[in-house]
């Protein structure tokens, strides 16, 4: 504690001491060395000359303290004598402590009020002050002693360029502080809109070794227009925000900068006008040395209202070495407007007239890799490409030719060769499908090339060329052709760029894929490639293309009278499709036309086709069929006129027919003559009447041709006469026949005749009559397999009903007796209603059908015989069986047509219920039900087993059993014979497509102790069911396994009867 105090008083005892000594000393300064100050001013002139090394006036000098600190202020200093420096105020700060103690005035630092400092470059590539020696590199030795020196609103004059005006700086502050070979220079220097601040440190550690340091510079919303183009090779024009920091050694260094500049405006050597930047942002870096110098950005974003660069470059250059630039960029948005601003001089004859002609915006990628100045590269020494896309852009390529609008382009530069390509346009209201351009910007004498294709209706097309240089040469077919469809229209035009106002138009024009029709007349071409070649005036037209689908050539000729056009072609399944007499034809044939269109409008155009048709294979029955390699003369004339029908006349042995043709109702009338001439046409304008007489003719395929094009809806055909001496079915001769067919008011009538049946049949309204005296339903169904109807409901959906009335169903001779049947096709699926009636037998069914793909046919119904054995004799099948009504109730169903049943395919469920019967004795096959019941086969073996049972036939009070039919196969588990001798079930399967069985039948002898004959043997029967453990009738079956195919099956016993099972099965 006592040393606390005394610590305490110590430091206040010195306090006071230093506050004497500090009060001591600035009473010295004010009484003893500031009233002196003036005398000091001789003495400073001297030391400041001796230390500069040149004459110095001091025009006066003050004194005074700041915060304790004394500074002298030397006013109006002039150094120099032939151009002297002049300084308004320099202020220097002493020393106190030093001053103090060797009694003479020392310096801290200097500090320099509104000096006027002029920098100049030496020749030796250095830099001196105007009016100060220099030192080594241009420095003033005195400039880097230790210390401080500040200048003050100061105005630098940097002399940069000699042919320049040199750069002012205006209130420019600068502090250097020097210790040792260390030196810092801090700057401020205010723009008009911001202030630029730098930081230098410099040293030169060895005296011999070259200076180096390290700078920072930045600053905020700077206007930098005389700085900027002070120190570049060009003026340029910068405003913004900047930082720059990098270092160098000697004439070695490294600058880096990061941009945020909004206005930026210069020129560059390879363009015409300066260029304007809005925006720029990225980062810079550039690298010196002795002999050589690069320029670097990873990113720099370049934009203004004409384009959006976002790129990354170096650009290399060195002494007396042109600049080389390799740049990499992607442009957001260029405006096509002002393209022509941003080309080379060099491509100034193409500049001027796209400034001109085009609008729309581009966007894409960019690469330059060359000489600044090289473009377009004529040595291969550089390479410049663009690859561009835009939308929406107008391109006007002469005056006389609509321009083209809402286009999406493509546009490739590579050096001097530019190639555009139109994705989408369009041009006076026709959508342009292709343009491509192809322009060398390098030599002006080469004209723009432009290829393209528009796709547009051939009315839209004609309006376009009416409206270009082509009008002319159209003038003259215009009168003769109306567009109908889309086409395209390909032109080559070449625009020259120096004189664009000489644009000739030749050549010719393309149209592919067209539609074309002959007006006024009805009569339509389908071009493919037509060639144009005209000039103003004059124009030809050969036209390789289509004609009803196949290839053809036309040559087009106008005349004084008449306008002729030649064609050949070939002719194939779609070559008239109005005329359904040649429908269904397959192949070609060469085809020989001439059409004649009269100047007169009073006279009709006259159309005449001829062919061989060797090459056509006509799909129809004889006589109209023919085979591809037959030739076979055909001649079709038509006279043509606008709104009328038309007259045909057609020659086509042996058919020779007189036609007329109503385009507006869209048929076809007249007579047709079959080896005969034809009435004169327009007898019968409601339809088609054939007459005439054959002597060979197919029937099966007219039948089916008949099914194929649904007859009783057919509108063309109106009747048909035709003799026949011959008429073939499936091979074979039938005789002569007169086969007429005639349409009424309401329907159709005609007279059936034939070996399967005989009757009449009546279309009307759309329901079928049919009345048949027999019909033989085995040849039917041997037809329908030969040529099935088709399962699509649109043949049968127009029908309201097919009722069939047959007063004799045969089959093979065989009469099933008095058939009934009705149909209701619509609304699908079709219902149906049967019945068959016959002495034997009855039955009774309904079900529908389902047509489409894949078809499915639904039967239910029953059928009822009071003597099964007598129904099987009527229908030729062989039996002795006697008796046995049976009923049979079953509901099958099957995929497919009605008649398209096959046992494989069958589902569904029987129920079979027969009464007393009797089978008086072993017959092969008899007794056979699906495969499953095998009375006679089994009754042979029961014999051999139960001589005593069966040796006199098989006797049965009832048959029952249910069958259930799974895809083909027949399942029983309660099939029962109640037979007289015995009660014989029956379980297992048959397949009805392989036509195996495999069952189990059991077989209980209905012996005195199960039936209970005798009741006084009931103690006796109870005794052998304890002693056998199982009920009597167990004690008493036998069973049979049946397995193989259905004619010769296999029956093994697998079970003993009881006789031999009292000996084997005791109970114990």
């Amino acid at each position: 504690m006592r040393l606390f105090h005394h610590t305490l008083r110590l430091t206040r005892r010195l306090l006071l001491t230093a506050l004497a000594l500090l009060a001591l000393g600035l009473s010295l300064l004010r009484f003893w060395l500031l009233p002196q100050i003036d005398t000091l001013r001789h003495r400073l002139e001297v030391e400041i000359s001796h230390r500069l090394n040149q004459p110095v006036s001091i025009a006066g000098l003050r004194a005074d303290i700041h915060h304790l600190t004394p500074k002298l202020r030397l006013l109006e200093v002039r150094v120099g004598h032939r151009h002297p420096l002049r300084i308004a105020e320099l202020q220097l700060v002493p020393d106190l402590a030093a001053s103090l103690l060797e009694r003479r005035l020392r310096l801290q630092h200097f500090r320099l009020v509104g000096a006027r400092l002029e920098i100049q470059r030496t020749p030796g590539g250095g830099w001196k002050i105007v009016g100060l020696p220099t030192g080594e590199a241009g420095v003033p030795a005195w400039l880097l002693s230790d210390g401080r020196f500040e200048l003050i609103r100061t105005t630098l004059i940097w002399h940069h360029h000699a042919d320049r005006p040199p750069l002012v700086l205006r209130d420019v502050s600068l502090r250097l502080q020097n210790r040792d070979d260390r030196h810092r220079l801090q700057g401020v220097y205010p723009t008009a809109s911001g202030i630029l601040r730098a930081t230098v440190d410099f040293q030169r550690p060895a005296g011999t070794l070259p200076w180096q340091g390290r700078f920072i510079a930045e600053g905020q919303n700077l206007q930098l227009d005389d700085l900027a183009s002070a120190v570049l090779p060009r003026p340029l024009q910068i405003r913004g925000d900047l930082a720059l920091w990098g270092h160098w050694q000697g004439r070695e260094g490294q600058l880096q900068a990061r941009l945020a500049l909004h206005g930026m405006r210069g020129r560059l050597p390879s363009l015409e006008q300066p260029l304007a930047i809005a925006r720029a942002d990225g980062t810079l870096r550039f690298d010196w040395g002795k002999d050589r110098w690069r320029l670097h950005s990873d990113h720099l974003a370049l934009a203004n209202a004409d384009a959006l660069l976002q790129t990354r470059f170096t650009l290399r250059g060195g002494r007396n070495a042109t600049p080389y630039l390799d740049l990499r960029g992607h442009l957001g948005y260029l405006n096509l407007a002002r393209l022509h601003a941003y080309l080379p001089q060099a491509a100034m004859q193409a500049a001027a007239w796209l400034r001109r002609n085009l609008k729309g915006r581009l966007e894409g990628d960019l690469l330059w890799h060359g000489p600044l100045d090289g473009w377009p590269f004529p040595n291969h020494r550089g390479h410049m490409e663009a690859r561009l896309t835009g939308s929406e852009i107008q391109i006007r390529f002469h005056k006389h030719w609509p321009a083209i609008t809402d286009a999406a382009v493509d546009i490739r530069l590579n050096d001097a060769r530019l190639d555009g390509r139109l994705r989408a346009g369009r041009i006076a209201a026709t959508s342009i499908r292709r343009l491509t351009a192809q322009l060398d910007l390098s030599d002006p004498t080469l004209p723009l090339q432009l290829h393209g294709e528009t796709r547009a209706t051939l009315a839209q097309a004609r309006r376009l060329l009416l409206r270009s240089p082509l009008q002319a040469a159209i003038h003259h077919i215009d009168p003769w052709l109306q567009a109908r469809g889309r086409g395209r229209v390909a032109l080559d035009i070449q625009v020259p760029l120096q004189h664009p106002e000489t644009f000739q138009l030749q050549g010719h024009a393309q149209i592919h894929g067209t539609e074309l029709a002959l007006k006024p007349y009805p009569l339509t071409l389908h071009p493919y490639q037509a060639r144009f070649d005209f000039d103003q005036a004059s124009f030809q037209a050969n036209i390789e293309g289509r004609c009803r689908n196949q290839p053809a050539t036309f040559e087009i000729s106008s005349g004084s009278q008449d306008t002729r056009i030649l064609f050949h072609t070939r002719i194939d399944t779609d070559a008239f499709p109005e005329l359904s007499a040649v429908d269904g034809i397959h192949g070609s044939a060469a085809l020989d036309g001439e059409l004649r269109i009269p100047h007169r409008e009073d006279k009709a155009a006259v159309l005449q086709l001829a062919s061989d048709l060797q090459g056509l294979a006509i799909d129809r029955p004889p006589p109209l069929g023919k085979p591809a390699r037959q030739r076979r003369p055909f001649t079709l004339r038509a006279w043509l006129r606008e709104n009328a029908a038309i007259p045909l006349d057609v020659e086509y042995p042996p058919l020779d027919a007189a036609l007329i043709w109503h385009p507006k109702q869209g048929r076809l009338s007249g007579r047709i003559g079959v080896n005969q001439p034809p009435p004169p046409p327009g007898v019968n304008p409601a339809g088609i009447v054939v007459q005439g007489h054959l002597a060979h003719l197919p029937l099966a395929p007219w039948l089916d041709e008949a099914h194929a094009t649904a007859l009783p809806a057919c509108s063309l055909l109106q009747g048909l006469d035709l003799k026949v001496r011959h008429l073939q079915w499936r091979g074979q001769d039938l005789g002569r026949h007169r086969l007429q067919l005639t349409k009424n008011e309401t329907g159709w009538s005609t007279r059936i005749d034939s070996d399967y049946t005989q009757g009449r049949a009546r279309f009307d309204a759309g329901h079928i009559d049919i009345d048949l005296e027999f019909l033989d339903l085995a040849r039917l169904h041997r037809l329908l397999n030969a040529a099935p109807v088709p399962t699509d409901t649109d043949t049968l959906s127009g029908l309201a009903g097919i009722r069939l009335h047959c007063r004799r169903l045969l089959w093979d001779r065989i009469d099933l007796g008095h058939l009934q049947l009705s149909l209701t096709p619509d609304p699908s699926p079709f219902g149906f209603q049967l019945k068959l009636r016959a002495a034997t037998h009855r039955l009774k069914a309904r079900g529908h059908w389902i047509p489409a793909f894949p078809g499915y046919m639904d039967l239910e119904g029953r059928f009822y015989s009071p003597d099964l054995g007598r129904f099987l004799r009527r229908i030729e099948h062989p039996t002795l069986l006697a008796d046995t009504p049976t009923r049979l109730d079953f509901h099958l169903h099957w995929p497919g047509a009605p008649y398209a049943f096959t046992p494989a395919r069958l589902d569904g469920e029987l129920h079979l219920r027969t009464g007393p019967g009797r089978l008086p004795a072993i017959e092969p096959g008899a007794g056979r039900l699906l495969g499953l019941l095998y009375l006679g086969t089994l009754q042979r073996r029961l014999r051999l087993d139960f001589s005593d049972l069966f040796a006199k036939g098989l006797a049965y009070e009832r048959i029952e059993g249910h069958i259930h039919l799974r895809q083909g196969k027949a399942v029983t588990d309660d099939f029962l014979v109640d037979a007289v001798p015995a009660r014989i079930t029956l379980s297992g399967s048959a397949d009805l497509h392989h036509r195996t069985v495999d069952e189990i039948v059991t077989v209980r002898p209905n012996t005195p102790f199960t039936l209970g004959v005798f009741p006084q043997a009931s103690g006796l029967a109870a005794r052998l069911q304890r002693l056998f453990n199982a009920p009597l009738d167990s004690l008493t079956q036998s069973q049979y396994a049946i397995t193989g195919p259905w004619d010769d099956p296999t029956i093994v016993r697998i079970r003993r009867n009881l006789p031999e099972s009292l000996w084997k099965k005791p109970r114990k």
